[in-house]
């Protein structure tokens, strides 16, 4: 039973889309029971979702996951600052090498997704 409002535990994500992937490469491989599942017509996944259109990736994957997206903690803050912190290193080392000090910077601007504005709103509502 769900009650409102619905949260769903963040543990979950991460096997649900395990099992959403599994799913989907047994069903492109023709698994006995899911054959269709991404081409039946008018109720299959690339009719109802792609317009008829099969999968085109934008790049061939590999280890781009890997390498490209979040997945270990490389400092010691907030999961959702680890992209600042990794910025704010990065932008220090330019300016160092541009001799330039944390006197210099007139303004920050600051962009971010929403998941990162609720999670920190969440956590100053609750103290």
């Amino acid at each position: 039973m769900r009650r409102t409002p619905a949260r769903v535990n963040p543990g979950r994500r991460g096997d649900a889309t395990s099992r959403a992937v599994r799913l989907a490469l047994m069903a492109k491989t023709g698994e006995m029971g899911y054959p269709s599942a991404l081409t039946a017509p008018v109720w299959g996944f690339y009719d109802v979702s792609f317009k008829g259109e099969s999968f085109r990736f934008q790049r061939p994957y590999g280890s781009y996951v890997m390498e490209n997206v979040l997945f270990k903690i490389s400092f010691p803050a907030e999961f959702h600052s680890q992209t600042a912190v990794e910025a704010a290193m990065t932008l220090y080392e330019q300016m160092q090498a541009a001799g330039k000090t944390a006197a210099d910077i007139e303004k920050v601007t600051i962009r971010t997704h929403e998941a990162c504005i609720r999670h920190h709103r969440q956590k100053r509502t609750a103290q």
